[in-house]
C-alpha cells in the first residue's frame, strides 16, 4: 500500500533525524504540558468570569444582597455544568494558540505544513461541514434504527435563548475541534510522517489520538477502537486535500449536532441545551455489543470509501511498483 506524499509533510522535511520512540515520547511531553497549561489557564478564566458575574449580581441587586447569598450565587456560576461546559470548550483555544506557537517557533515549522492552506481555505471548511454533518446523521439513523437511542422530540424549554446558546456552543465547538486536530494531525501525524513512512504516521498518531481518551469516563474499549478508527480517516482526510480545514470542519460538526441537536452528550461534555431530547437505551448487554459493532463498522466503511476516493484521484494505490517497472515487466513479456 502507498499513499502520495502530501506537500505540508514534503514542507516540514528536515536534516534533523529522530526516531519513532523519541518523537512519541516528545509529543507526550508536549500533550501533557499543553493539558496543564490549559487547566491553569480555564481555571483563572472561569474564576474571573465568576468575579465579574458576581460584582455585576451585586451591581444589579443594588447591594441589597448578603454576603453568603452572593457566595451562593458566585459559587453556582462557577461550578454550573452550563459554565463548565463552555469554559471547556472555549479553553482549548489554548491549545490552539500554544500548539501553533510551538510548530512555528521550537519546531521552525511553517502554517503550511501545519495544514493552513491560503487558497480555497473557506470552501474546504465548509465542504468539512457539510461531510461532517453528512456522517454523524447518518451514525445517528443507524443508532435509532437498531435501537440503542429514542428521539423524543424537542427538548424541554426549547427557545430564544437556547438557540442563542447553541450558536455559542457551536462556536466553541469550531476551536475544540480545531485544536485536536493541529495537535494529533497538523502537529504529531505531519512530524512523523515528515521521518517515517506516512502509513506509520497515520497508525501511530490515530492510536495516541484514542489513548488520550483512555480516563474519559465510562470509555469502553469499542470505543477506543472507534476513536482509533476516526484518527485514521481524519488523517486520509488531510492527506488527500493537503489541509487540515476540512478534518477540523469534520471534527466540529460530529461533536455539535451530537451534543447541541441531538442532546446526545459526551463523556467529558454534559449539555442540556439542545434542540431535540434524545434517550440513550442500556437496557440489554446484547444491544450495546450491537450498538458497538455498528460504530466500528460505520468507521471502516468510511475509510473505505475515502480511500477509494483517493485511489480515483491518484493518492493511494495497492501496488508496491512503480509505473516504471509495470511497464518494463510488459515489455519483458
Amino acid at each position: 500500500m502507498e499513499i502520495r506524499e502530501p506537500e505540508m509533510v514534503k514542507l516540514s522535511k528536515n536534516e534533523k533525524h529522530m526516531s519513532l520512540l523519541k518523537q512519541i515520547l516528545k509529543f507526550i511531553g508536549v500533550y501533557i504540558g499543553l493539558t496543564i497549561v490549559t487547566i491553569i489557564v480555564t481555571l483563572i478564566l472561569g474564576i474571573l468570569l465568576g468575579i465579574v458575574s458576581g460584582i455585576v449580581i451585586a451591581i444589579i441587586s443594588n447591594n441589597t444582597m448578603g454576603s453568603y447569598e452572593l457566595l451562593s450565587k458566585f459559587t453556582n456560576l462557577i461550578l454550573s455544568p452550563r459554565a463548565e461546559s463552555f469554559i471547556t470548550l472555549y479553553g482549548t483555544i489554548v491549545t490552539l494558540i500554544i500548539t501553533i506557537l510551538y510548530c512555528k517557533f521550537l519546531e521552525k515549522r511553517s502554517l503550511r505544513s501545519i495544514g493552513f492552506q491560503k487558497k480555497n481555505f473557506f470552501k474546504h471548511y465548509l465542504i468539512g461541514l457539510l461531510i461532517g454533518g453528512f456522517m454523524i446523521f447518518i451514525a445517528i439513523l443507524i443508532n435509532f434504527l437498531v435501537g440503542s437511542i429514542k428521539i423524543e422530540g424537542i427538548s424541554e424549554g426549547f427557545n430564544g435563548t437556547t438557540l442563542f446558546l447553541i450558536i455559542a456552543y457551536f462556536i466553541g465547538f469550531v476551536f475544540q475541534g480545531a485544536s485536536e486536530e493541529i495537535l494529533f494531525r497538523g502537529f504529531f501525524m505531519i512530524d512523523i510522517g515528515a521521518k517515517h513512512k506516512i502509513v506509520t504516521a497515520i497508525i501511530v498518531s490515530s492510536l495516541i489520538f484514542s489513548l488520550a481518551h483512555v480516563f474519559n469516563p465510562g470509555i469502553t474499549i469499542f470505543e477506543l477502537i472507534s476513536l482509533f478508527l476516526l484518527g485514521i480517516f481524519l488523517s486520509l482526510y488531510i492527506i488527500c486535500f493537503d489541509n487540515i480545514w476540512g478534518a477540523c470542519a469534520i471534527h466540529t460538526m460530529w461533536n455539535f449536532i451530537q451534543v447541541n441537536i441531538f442532546g446526545i452528550n459526551t463523556d467529558l461534555l454534559k449539555i442540556s441545551d439542545s434542540i431535540f431530547k434524545t434517550t440513550e437505551i442500556t437496557s440489554t448487554s446484547s444491544l450495546h455489543i450491537i450498538d458497538d459493532l455498528t460504530g466500528i463498522a460505520f468507521f471502516v466503511i468510511s475509510i473505505c470509501l475515502l480511500l477509494l476516493y483517493m485511489k480515483k484521484h491518484g493518492k493511494f494505490t495497492l501496488s508496491t511498483f512503480s509505473s516504471d517497472e509495470n511497464e518494463q515487466n510488459v515489455t519483458t513479456k
